[in-house]
């Protein structure tokens, strides 16, 4: 039975909720649940983004924990997308999941699923940064989106 620990909704970073500027060989116009995702625009002269969790309270469990969320990685600049985790707000991190380039081939594409264990971090609390740096002179081909992020026990089934 799975228990969901906290969900965790991004904060804006530049863009949140559906992209009014998204250009058309990059990104994903919906969120994946909802209405409101967390997207890292690579415009130019922006190629780096990060955003950092609020403490994740992992002590009041001894069952398997897992970090799930969906990515949605498409456009010809896309970069890589590194998630930490810290047992410090402010770091350094520990890189847990990388994604590099592109993923999904068409903005419409489905967005995938991501799954990653954390059961290293029961009893203590966390942080998690999601830390997306596009290729050098990105020209909006090299947005990427986040959406649905939980951390969830995965007890027995």
């Amino acid at each position: 039975m799975r228990r969901i620990v906290k969900k965790l909704w991004c904060k804006k970073i530049r863009k949140i909720g559906k992209a009014r500027a998204l250009i058309i060989n990059s990104g994903n116009a919906n969120a994946h649940t909802g209405s409101k995702y967390l997207m890292f625009d690579a415009n130019g002269s922006t190629n780096r983004g990060k955003a950092v969790s609020p403490a994740i309270d992992l002590s009041n469990t001894s069952e398997a924990i897992e970090l799930s969320f969906y990515m949605h990685a498409y456009g010809s600049d896309m970069g890589t997308l590194q998630v930490g985790i810290s047992t410090v707000q402010a770091g350094p991190f520990s890189t847990v999941f990388t994604q590099e380039g592109q993923h999904q081939t068409t903005g419409s594409a489905p967005w995938t699923p991501v799954g990653i264990d954390l059961t290293a971090y029961i009893g203590q609390i966390v942080y998690l940064e999601f830390d997306y740096t596009a290729l050098p002179g990105s020209t909006n081909k090299g947005d990427m989106s986040i959406d649905f992020i939980q951390i969830q026990t995965c007890g027995e089934f």
